[in-house]
Order: structure tokens, then C-alpha cells, then sequence
């Protein structure tokens, strides 16, 4: 028998990794890979997932590693946010608020990213 109820949703999930481009480590040591409002850094010697970076709250539209720090990545999202994180040990350091939607993100490496801001 099967019993009636309403249905829920708590926490809306990831989506396809191959969405946006995944990001290699300058070390091959981990895989960095937009999903859903998060960004979910792989081990490459383990293939697990050692760190969920959660903090945006639309689709992650881009990943970009720091060219001045090899230990931090930036990713944008639709919520108009980009936050940089300390990927290896899965903390956020900074949010920088753009107020537009942000669907893709690059970062010269001949410039500091963000430091006018």
C-alpha cells in the first residue's frame, strides 16, 4: 500500500559536472568541477570527493585557479557573486558581490585578479 504525503524539497542538489570546464591543479593533485551551487574538489590519487565548496546560491557558471596563489581557486555564479576559496582546505576567504549575473570568468595571469576591488 502506498501512503499519500506531500512532497518536500530541502536542499536542492548538484547537476551535470560537465557543465563548465573542470579545473586541474597546477600539481595534478585534485579536480575542481562546478555543480549545482557548489564547486566539488576530487582527489586525483583517490578519485573522492574531499571537499564540497558551498556558499553560492545560484548555478556555479565558472571555476578559475588564482595565478598569484596555486593553493585558491574563484568561482562565479548566476547569483552574481565570485568567491575566492582556499580549495585544499575547503574555506572560503573572500565574496566579492557583483549584483549581475556572471555566466563565465577569466584571470590574466599578468594582472592580480581582483585587486582594484
Amino acid at each position: 500500500m502506498v501512503a499519500h504525503a506531500e512532497i518536500r524539497v530541502v536542499h536542492r542538489g548538484g547537476s551535470k559536472i560537465n557543465f563548465r570546464e573542470p579545473v586541474i591543479t597546477n600539481d595534478s593533485r585534485f579536480l575542481l568541477c562546478a555543480s549545482g551551487e557548489s564547486v566539488k574538489v576530487y582527489s586525483s590519487s583517490s578519485e573522492e570527493c574531499v571537499h564540497d565548496l558551498q556558499g553560492h546560491t545560484d548555478l556555479v557558471s565558472g571555476i578559475v585557479r588564482n595565478p598569484s596563489n596555486h593553493l585558491q581557486v574563484y568561482s562565479c555564479s548566476v547569483d552574481g557573486t565570485v568567491r575566492l576559496w582556499d580549495f585544499t582546505d575547503g574555506i572560503l576567504i573572500k565574496t566579492f558581490i557583483i549584483g549581475y549575473p556572471i555566466y563565465s570568468i577569466y584571470v590574466s595571469e599578468n594582472h592580480g585578479a581582483f585587486s582594484s576591488i
